[in-house]
Order: structure tokens, then C-alpha cells, then sequence
């Protein structure tokens, strides 16, 4: 099973997170994260980690939706995985992306390349695969 973690700026994960619920029944092997205004950088980073670490324990591979490439949730998920191969992070995320992921990963045999790649293609004009940026 892939595990989905998604983490912005605000309010945007959440509110993701209430938005999907309009559609999916439950939202298993999935967290988010807010990066609250005022919040410290290692207080939303120590966040992530459990919440990764969580999955992890769950999922054979866990994909990140950030909300903006180069944005402090993005930053510090990147420094949090870069060496991590059952890991990658998307941006920028969409409610059409992760309902389409959501949907995908109960697929036999998919993983988290197969999702991530069919997101790539259908949204290739909107997409960045950061793990391939380094």
C-alpha cells in the first residue's frame, strides 16, 4: 500500500483533507500536515516526521503532496527524504490529483512510481516530480 501525506502552507491541508472526505468513505494510510502562520520550521518538520514514521510502519511507500515548490513545507519534506527511496514529494497538489491518486492505490501491484507517473502524465503541464530535480 502507498501512504499519502499532504502538507502546505495554512489551512491547505486540512482543507484538503475535509474536501476529500466529501468523497471518500475513510482516508486510510493518509495524514496531513499544517504549517501554521507563526509555526517554527522544526516544530512542523518534527511534525512530518511522525507523521511519516507513522505510514511508514503501514506502507510500502509513502508520496508527499506539497502545496508549492520551493515553499517551507516543501523545503523541509525535501531535507526530511532526500535520501529516502520509498519516499517521494509532488507539487504542486491539486483536489483532482489526490482524488485520482486515492483512487489508483488500491490498484494490485501499484506503487508509488506507477502513481506518481500517471500523475505526471496527466498533469504534466502542472507537475514537478522534485526527487528528479537533484
Amino acid at each position: 500500500m502507498v501512504g499519502f501525506i499532504v502538507i502546505g502552507h495554512g489551512k491547505f491541508p486540512s482543507g484538503m483533507t475535509d474536501s476529500l472526505k466529501m468523497f471518500f468513505d475513510s482516508l486510510d494510510n493518509y495524514a496531513f500536515v499544517d504549517f501554521k502562520e507563526n509555526q517554527k520550521t522544526d516544530e512542523f518538520s518534527d511534525e512530518l516526521k511522525s507523521k511519516i514514521d507513522g505510514l511508514k510502519k503501514e506502507c510500502d511507500e509513502v508520496i508527499i503532496f506539497a502545496d508549492l515548490f520551493g515553499g517551507t513545507p516543501f523545503n523541509q519534506a525535501m531535507m526530511l527524504i532526500q535520501d529516502d527511496e520509498l519516499i517521494d514529494i509532488v507539487t504542486p497538489a491539486c483536489l483532482p490529483m489526490l482524488m485520482e491518486a486515492i483512487n489508483s492505490r488500491y490498484q494490485k501491484g501499484i506503487t508509488k512510481d506507477m502513481i506518481i507517473s500517471n500523475l505526471e502524465n496527466g498533469y504534466k503541464d502542472y507537475f514537478i516530480n522534485a526527487k528528479k530535480l537533484i
